[in-house]
């Protein structure tokens, strides 16, 4: 088959990371698999060299921007029509939310035959104004519709708080929809030992011993994942725990404020240390004692998925695809915070720190459960299978 793959930007992020692993997939098992996305990349990094890298032939679209922009908007439309209509696809698997309006509306234009989205948090937020919120859930609503008629259609979740969501606000019917979590490459957390050399190494990389608690941030500096939220943290926490250091992994655009601050604040110039871009998560989470993930918004974070994979204790933003992850029963595998409460992000490691026994078991459940459930395989499978299974055995969850 010939299965395009569309999303607004080839970025650094989970939601790119699935797309580019389920092209990757495709590819490998013979089909054509183009990976199609707009230009914009940034200081978050790009995964373009790694697409074509694994033999996934990648398309630029000029006019395909994240922001809203009637001009650039109606030509990206355009210029998908035009690509759907010549190149032909049997499917067309769009992802994030403009690629999924602009694509879902070209794919129908174009004629072709199978559509699919993928649904990674909805592209509104609490945080949206109420006009831009109401169109886009009429939008979405509008889309959605696209996913469910023929039958060739199918819409995809990687948080099942997202579609129950999504029925809250009528931008689908109860049953509509499959929930697949994302999965990531379990193979850099399986050795422990390997994991306990990497601390050692990234922690004397850094000046630091095993006599400093270090907490860290892993993802893009950008205002979703709130990293201002962890620099108040660190403040607050400065003077009652002087052997607290903090790694930053990763960049956006929010790093240059980010670093200035930190330069800004005697109590944290010699405490947080950034790294900018790795190109493994692994090494830098094993060095931590716990991570601290703040975020505003999520769907299903993948960073939470790989910290638990690495046995590293968690603080995470109280959000429905977090609490999917760290509260799936009774207990808890990690220890949840209010979105953009400094305060609260305080309490809740001064808690973990507190009870260190508790927070290695957790970890330790965390780290089984990963290893046993989190692998990209099972994922992958799932997403193939759409293109494959018959109708009616997609709409089951």
């Amino acid at each position: 088959m010939k299965i395009v793959t569309l999303i607004t930007r080839l970025i650094r992020g989970g939601a790119q990371r699935i797309a580019l692993e389920t092209a990757a997939e495709l590819t490998r098992r013979g089909h054509e698999a183009p990976l199609w996305c707009g230009p914009e990349t940034g200081p978050e990094g790009s995964l373009r060299e790694e697409a074509e890298a694994r033999g996934v032939r990648v398309r630029l679209f000029p006019h395909l921007r994240r922001a809203v922009d009637p001009v650039h908007d109606l030509r990206a439309f355009l210029e998908l029509r035009r690509a759907l209509r010549k190149e032909r696809p049997d499917w067309l698997h769009t992802h994030s939310s403009k690629a999924g309006i602009l694509g879902r509306e070209a794919g129908v234009a174009a004629g072709v035959p199978g559509l699919a989205h993928t649904v990674h948090g909805w592209g509104f937020t609490p945080q949206s104004p109420p006009l831009i919120r109401a169109l886009f859930v009429a939008l979405e609503r509008r889309e959605a519709a696209r996913c469910a008629r023929g039958a060739d259609r199918r819409l995809v979740f990687v948080a099942r708080s997202d579609r129950e969501e999504g029925v809250r606000l009528g931008i689908l019917p109860a049953g509509a929809g499959i929930v697949i979590p994302p999965g990531i490459d379990l193979e850099p957390y399986r050795d422990a030992a390997a994991l306990a050399g990497a601390r050692a190494r990234r922690r004397a990389d850094c000046g630091w011993d095993e006599g400093h608690l270090v907490g860290g941030f892993l993802g893009r500096l950008s205002p979703q994942k709130d990293p201002a939220t962890l620099l108040e943290t660190a403040a607050l926490l400065a003077d009652e725990l002087p052997r607290l250091r903090w790694l930053v992994v990763g960049d956006g655009p929010l790093a240059p404020v980010l670093r200035a601050r930190v330069a800004a604040d005697a109590r944290l110039g010699q405490r947080i240390s950034f790294r900018g871009l790795q190109a493994e998560a692994s090494p830098w989470l094993a060095a931590m004692d716990f991570l601290l993930l703040p975020s505003l918004w999520e769907g299903t974070p993948l960073t939470v998925m790989e910290a638990m994979a690495a046995g590293t204790p968690l603080v995470a933003s109280d959000l429905p695809g977090v609490r999917e992850l760290l509260a799936p029963a009774s207990d808890p595998l990690g220890l949840l915070a209010a979105p953009g409460d400094a305060a609260s992000f305080a309490a809740s490691v001064r808690t973990l720190i507190g009870e260190p026994a508790q927070a290695r078991r957790r970890a330790g459940s965390a780290r089984l459960r990963a290893l046993e459930g989190f692998g990209r395989e099972r994922m992958l499978e799932r997403i193939v299978a759409l293109y494959e299974a018959p109708p009616q055995s997609t709409n089951q969850l």
